[in-house]
């Protein structure tokens, strides 16, 4: 009907104008992602689901990186703060995920002559946090923080406090969160 046309007329334009406000949005490292949807909009929660070795601490690693790299938090920066990107793993260890971090920045090669001790602590190091700078903005002091729980151990309360902590001296501000495997998480 006319009527359900205009609605959806309308609704489709609400859409158009909600993508194109960017600041409403944290933007991925997948261009098509972003032209399409905007990025991860801010203050939603979003669920990745796929069976077991598919992919899902890839792109969680990878959007908490891409949450520093292809983002300036002016508000955050302009309030003295620190933009903070949080990945927290729940089945990972924190060397699991720095030699997966490792290999996505470096490829299998570096991560291989790394284990091979062929390149030093220092020279990873440095090839890593030049892979965590904000391309748009290289001043952009913006930091990657991963932590660790063990299995089942923590609540919403206890992911609630692992933020309260990072922002504690008032000198940071998460403003982006992955948790990986949240089936960890207990009620």
């Amino acid at each position: 009907s006319m009527e359900d046309s205009l609605k959806l007329r309308e609704l489709f334009s609400d859409y158009l104008r909600a993508i194109s406000n960017k600041s409403r949005f944290v933007k991925t490292g997948i261009k098509w992602f972003n032209d399409t949807f905007g990025g991860w909009e801010k203050d939603r929660f979003y669920l990745l689901l796929a069976a077991s070795g598919r992919g899902k601490s890839v792109v969680l690693l990878n959007s908490a990186l891409w949450a520093i790299k292809y983002n300036t938090y002016h508000d955050v920066i302009k309030a003295g703060q620190i933009p903070v990107s949080l990945y927290l793993t729940l089945e990972n260890t924190i060397i699991e995920t720095l030699i997966r971090l490792l290999g996505y920045t470096g490829g299998k090669k570096l991560t291989e002559d790394f284990k091979k001790g062929k390149i030093s602590v220092e020279e990873v190091t440095k090839m890593i946090s030049s892979e965590i700078v904000n391309v748009k903005d290289p001043e952009n002091s913006a930091q990657l923080v991963i932590e660790y729980r063990n299995k089942g151990t923590q609540s919403m309360d206890d992911i609630n406090k692992i933020i309260d902590d990072i922002e504690a001296d008032g000198k940071h501000k998460v403003v982006f969160v992955a948790i990986d495997y949240i089936e960890n998480i207990k009620s």
